[in-house]
């Protein structure tokens, strides 16, 4: 008896995760999935790469693979290939894991439908819960909650907790995690990897896909086997995890990764899991007396963020996805993919994106997004850009991040208020200097508020706000004023 697992290039889970009656196993190097976006070199890099050293090690282990390369008809459809493997294999059953791309889970779905063969869909291991756990949880709830979820999360699985509480006495510690980084401060470095198929992937990405964005390079800062991204973790708690906590939220010029573990491609491709990383995390804070902040602030993005994003994506994308509450309609120019626009921690994190496919958080929300949504980019640019731009992109993550944290095109689906920032705050954070950038972000600012004065009026939160633009001075008001429209003028483009 012959089962066939169909395995995605975001589905390289360790062998405990597949049916013990596995005869034989589908991969393919796929066109469409590398342009349905055009994405960042590095990413096609990175999941080409992965996904060769996933199938050396499925052949080791005694799996029949049958693999499409990007030299065995490369543009035909991935539905074609497998039709033909199907064919030619004549499974009696097929497997595949659970896929978070709505669109293709849908059409693999009914395509294997049409086989008349034995199916089964798998839950995935790159999420904690099922998609009924969250479905069930966010029934009837008119808003979405972060902080809700992950305190339900805590206490059912029982992670941070002591009798019933949570350890050191407090859900959260982001008032401990807000710190610049000091004078003096050594940033690590992250390791880096390579595989012997790194040269040819990169060879050919280079002869068919020269216009996508980004760098490449013979070596990378992220690896490509499951056996190295163990020890790229192990490496995160010895060397970052104390100080992760306290800087989290921390920009620096010329440095994408600080102290965050990076380990959002390992995730998002199945090279770790979740459940891999908390695990491991716990009892490493635990061996080694690591810092409540740090312990807690990396917990909750993995078991709160993550899976809480996963969830809104498959539950509500539906009420994002195209949405634009404050009506935004501008482009963005060359200078956004290049980093010229002339604003100084905006260009570095575009820079260090180019060069890394990767910059943290904060860079994500607070300069990229965040620019971009007061300079009125239409939300559906801002969507594609950072789909293209990053190692860790992918639809169920970008939808909601977009959509929702970084725009609030949505409304609020999830978010109280839009996550919005002057040159004040990127001050604070980051090593950046003032200069003439400064008036260029607090005239975006400023206008972003002037032109939605009324909804920043009617929310509570943001009231103070309409207020603090009527103590500007007039000769302020001008020199800033100015010099953003000139920024938009240059910059963008109209619709």
């Amino acid at each position: 008896m012959k089962s066939l697992l169909i395995v995605l290039g975001n589905q390289l889970f360790d062998k405990s995760h597949h049916p013990e009656d596995i005869t034989d196993i589908f991969m393919c190097e796929d066109f469409d999935l590398c342009t349905y976006e055009k994405h960042h070199k590095k990413k096609i890099s990175f999941f080409l790469t992965a996904m060769r050293e996933y199938k050396d090690e499925m052949i080791d282990l005694g799996y029949n693979v049958i693999y499409k390369d990007f030299d065995d008809a490369f543009k035909d459809s991935y539905i074609s290939k497998l039709q033909k493997s199907i064919e030619d294999i004549k499974p009696d059953k097929i497997y595949i894991f659970q896929i978070e791309d709505k669109n293709f889970e849908g059409e693999l779905i009914s395509f294997i439908d049409e086989q008349k063969l034995d199916f089964e869909i798998l839950q995935t291991p790159m999420f904690i819960h099922s998609r009924r756990y969250f479905n069930d949880y966010q029934e009837n709830r008119k808003t979405l909650l972060l902080e809700n979820f992950y305190r339900k999360t805590r206490k059912e699985l029982d992670i941070l907790m002591e009798d019933g509480q949570p350890v050191g006495g407090q859900w959260n510690y982001d008032e401990l995690n807000r710190k610049k980084i000091p004078k003096g401060l050594e940033i690590p470095n992250n390791s880096t990897f390579t595989s012997k198929y790194l040269k040819t992937v990169n060879n050919f990405i280079l002869e068919n896909f020269s216009n996508h964005p980004g760098e490449l390079s013979d070596e990378f800062w992220v690896p490509f086997s499951r056996k190295e991204a163990l020890a790229y973790l192990e490496h995160f708690f010895k060397i970052k995890f104390e100080l992760f906590g306290p800087y989290e939220d921390a920009i620096y010029e010329n440095h994408s990764f600080l102290f965050h573990s990076a380990i959002s491609p390992l995730l998002n491709i199945g090279l770790l899991t979740p459940e891999d990383v908390i695990t491991k995390a716990i009892k490493y804070s635990k061996e080694n007396n690591v810092s409540i902040n740090s312990v807690e602030g990396f917990v909750r993005q993995i078991m709160g963020w993550r899976e809480f994003i996963r969830g809104v994506y498959q539950s509500r994308s539906q009420d994002q996805i195209g949405k634009n509450f404050f009506n935004n309609d501008r482009m963005l120019t060359k200078d956004w993919y290049e980093g010229t626009t002339g604003i100084d921690p905006l260009d570095d994190a575009i820079k260090l994106t180019l060069k890394h496919g990767y910059t943290h958080h904060i860079n994500r929300l607070m300069v990229i997004s965040n620019v971009m949504n007061l300079s009125g980019i239409h939300p559906d640019e801002i969507y594609k850009w950072f789909m293209e731009m990053f190692v860790d992109s992918s639809e169920w993550v970008m939808v909601p991040n977009v959509y929702g944290m970084g725009t609030f095109a949505d409304g609020g689906v999830f978010s109280t208020k839009p996550y919005i920032c002057g040159s004040s705050y990127m001050i604070k954070m980051s090593n950046f200097k003032k200069g003439p950038w400064c008036d260029i972000v607090d005239g975006l600012y400023w206008s972003f508020i002037k032109n939605n004065l009324d909804y920043f009026k009617t929310n509570p939160r943001l009231a103070v706000m309409p207020r603090a633009l009527e103590r500007l001075k007039d000769e302020r008001k001008e020199l800033i004023f100015s010099a953003s429209k000139n920024f938009l003028k240059e910059k963008t483009t109209s619709s």
